[in-house]
């Protein structure tokens, strides 16, 4: 049985053993990941891993991430962990210890990739090997290889194939049992990554209209009621993520969308780069340093601009597009190609035109257009698989023994390329602290913050020249400058973050110190309002490429060749708790950089919407009682009236109670959170309660019941 059974499913063996040699470098010889530098920093290292990291840290105690305090001042986390719902991703995470979850995260995204693509070109009539062939042009191509390290989207671009098999299975049966399993992957791809959901939405409607005009829909009016109700369950299905997200879009720079012009000029996808689809490094490649440069106006960017398929796919995609026009056929394959086709129009942006569209919601909330590039690989892809069959059909049978073989010759082709390309590092290696650590010695370290100056520098005078081929030890060595949101391994916590979404209160606050520093040749200096906010914000550490001027303790050095970081101590750095009994109203922006310039902010603190209070300088005593990311419980005796400030991010979804009773939150320093305290002893309790976040909990929740309920209702009818 066994052997009959491989005999007709060995393509599907092949493809699998495929991914798991691929992958095989990442748990040999001990648990590793990939850390493709970026521009500056890296997307893997410093967003998408410590995203994993605390996932890892609240999934394993039952809890759900709601407020992240080590960097950034303290920000929503829910907005910020792409791909924390995927459901790969729960139990992974769950289940394994964080070594092992994460290469297991990337095996298992590409499994899913490659076994939903086959399933959809099986669905769509090509036999097994044809189906193979496409699953491995797709699962091995720019689009998935070249996105290891936005970890997200190559997630999202896995269910893709699925969605689409889920899509012609409703066309044809449209029974609520289907729909509702589209509705949950639709979502699995939305809470991964939004904008893919978005594009892919956009074609998916595209494709069932042509499939409308050529009658190939029955009831299309009662169909396309149906269809928009699937869309509209996976939104549902997707609430927890979606209203976090909203809010935090809301308090964003985003929150009208962006300038359509920077949508299309910023990342452009150029004519020219449509030869990656003949061979991926024929304009140079980010890992050698060849395509890098931060003209990204004029050069684009190497993963964004890429679309290699593997070039037999790409040919056989081209021999089956000339046999569709020239056969005049109306099949799906037809409608495949004018996807490609619509696609690749739509990632070409400013060069095509159908640009006008990112000038209107919902396009114009999403940066880089040039990710519709992934979607024409992946129509390519079906084309390619579709070429392949034509072939082996019209193939004579003797000669049919060898299109096997082209699996092989397909592998050939894409593994040398990929196989060294991303760089790999084992974890315990990542986990391991900066040598510049072994310099702070303070046992409430954790009480302040980190700043870092030049670092970015460093990391693009070795990118933008030699990409990252032979100089791993400068990325780990650049790791000194302790960039967030890498910190995050380390348990220090740092004033900057790498966001998604960061809060206009956020970039103002930031906006102080970058403003207010001049990096000369030799030194930097910190001007009179950048030290006031670093005192102001418990920032105590610093570290920087060139020595600081002013009075600040120099405690550390690191150097690696020409490169050098130093590290030093903010001795005026106040705690992340102050009281304060003098206060300034604030009522506009400009009034806070007045204020950072003009006045003395050691004793002052810098409010808004505050009632008028004649206050009296006191003394106070502060005991912190209990203390997590999300609440605070101290005991503040004061001999007068005073303002408590909280030096973590300002948001209505903290609240406060001072001996059990609710007090207002008002807005202090730019970011952070105070209170009035009346004189005397009291406790007092900061919590975060996060409405919007818990009602798209309970919608989902909900609507996961509901699913499953009418799922096991089906299943006992039929």
């Amino acid at each position: 049985m066994l052997k009959n059974f491989l005999y007709k499913n060995w393509q599907l063996l092949f493809i699998n053993i495929a991914v798991l040699f691929f992958f095989s470098r990442l748990f040999i010889p001990e648990p590793s990941t990939y850390t493709n530098p970026d521009f500056g920093r890296t997307d893997i290292l410093h967003i998408a891993l410590p995203q994993k990291l605390i996932q890892s840290e609240y999934i394993k105690n039952f809890q759900i991430p709601l407020w992240e305090n080590r960097v950034g001042g303290g920000h929503a986390s829910i907005p910020e962990l792409m791909s924390f719902f995927f459901i790969p991703n729960l139990f992974l995470t769950f289940l394994l210890p964080f070594k092992y979850a994460i290469p297991t995260i990337f095996l298992a995204t590409f499994l899913i990739s490659i076994n939903s693509m086959f399933y959809l070109l099986h669905k769509i009539r090509l036999n097994k090997t044809s189906a193979a062939f496409g699953s491995i042009a797709f699962t091995f191509s720019a689009a998935m290889i070249l996105r290891v390290q936005h970890l997200s989207l190559a997630q999202t671009l896995s269910l893709i194939p699925l969605a689409l098999a889920l899509n012609l299975d409703f066309v044809t049966k449209p029974r609520i049992k289907i729909g509702i399993i589209f509705s949950i992957i639709l979502s699995q791809v939305l809470v991964t990554f939004t904008q893919t959901y978005l594009y892919f939405v956009i074609l998916l409607t595209i494709f069932n209209l042509i499939l409308l005009l050529n009658h190939q829909i029955k009831n299309s009016y009662l169909f396309f009621i149906k269809y928009s109700l699937i869309i509209l369950f996976s939104l549902i299905l997707s609430a927890s993520q979606l209203l976090p997200s909203y809010e935090a879009v809301k308090k964003s720079q985003r929150e009208n969308g962006l300038n359509p012009a920077s949508i299309l000029s910023d990342f452009p996808l150029f004519p020219r780069n449509l030869k990656t689809f003949f061979n991926p490094f024929v304009l140079g490649k980010a890992s050698n340093g060849t395509y890098n440069s931060i003209n990204f106006a004029q050069n684009g960017i190497y993963w964004e601009n890429t679309s290699y398929i593997g070039l037999l796919p790409f040919i056989l995609a081209l021999f089956a597009t000339i046999y569709l026009i020239l056969k005049r056929c109306k099949n799906h394959y037809t409608y495949f190609l004018i996807l490609a086709l619509i696609s690749l129009i739509l990632a070409l942006g400013k060069f095509a035109p159908l640009h006008f569209l990112f000038s209107f919601p919902p396009l114009n909330f999403f940066r880089v257009p040039a990710r519709f590039i992934l979607f024409t690989q992946f129509f390519l892809a079906i084309l390619a698989a579709y070429g392949f069959d034509l072939l082996s059909k019209k193939t004579p049978g003797k000669i049919k023994f060898f299109y096997p073989l082209f699996l092989v010759i397909l592998i050939l082709d894409l593994f040398p390329k990929w196989w060294n390309y991303n760089p790999i590092e084992s974890i315990d290696s990542i986990f391991k602290k900066p040598e510049i650590l072994n310099y702070v010695q303070s046992n409430n370290a954790s009480d302040y913050k980190f700043f870092s100056i030049g670092g970015m520098q460093y990391w693009n005078d070795v990118f933008l020249k030699s990409g990252w081929e032979n100089k791993k030890d400068y990325y780990k060595f650049f790791r000194n400058s302790l960039d967030p949101n890498l910190s995050i391994f380390y348990d220090i916590n740092h004033f900057s973050s790498y966001q998604l979404l960061p809060s206009k209160r956020q970039n103002l606050q930031q906006s102080l110190i970058t403003q207010f520093t001049e990096i000369k040749k030799d030194s930097i200096y910190l001007k009179p309002p950048a030290i006031k906010a670093l005192n102001i914000y418990s920032i105590k550490y610093l570290i920087s490429t060139l020595p600081l001027e002013g009075e600040f303790k120099k405690i550390g050095e690191v150097t690696k060749d020409q490169y050098k970081f130093f590290l030093y101590e903010n001795q005026q750095s106040k705690n992340k708790f102050q009281i304060y009994y003098n206060y300034l109203d604030i009522n506009y922006i400009e009034d806070y950089i007045k204020a950072f310039n003009n006045d003395d902010l050691s004793k002052i603190v810098l409010i808004e919407n505050f009632p008028s209070k004649n206050l009296e300088e006191g003394s106070n005593t502060i005991i912190i009682n209990k203390e997590s990311s999300t609440i605070y419980n101290l005991t503040v005796s004061t001999s007068k009236d005073a303002i408590l400030v909280l030096d973590d991010s300002y948001s209505k979804d903290w609240r406060a109670k001072i001996d059990n009773v609710n007090k207002e939150i008002y807005p202090a320093n730019i970011n952070s959170k105070a209170i009035l305290v009346p004189q005397g002893k009291h406790e007092v309790i900061f919590y975060f309660f996060p409405v919007l976040t818990y009602v798209g909990f309970f919608i989902t929740v909900s609507a996961y019941t509901f699913a499953m309920w009418l799922l096991l209702r089906k299943a006992k009818a039929g």
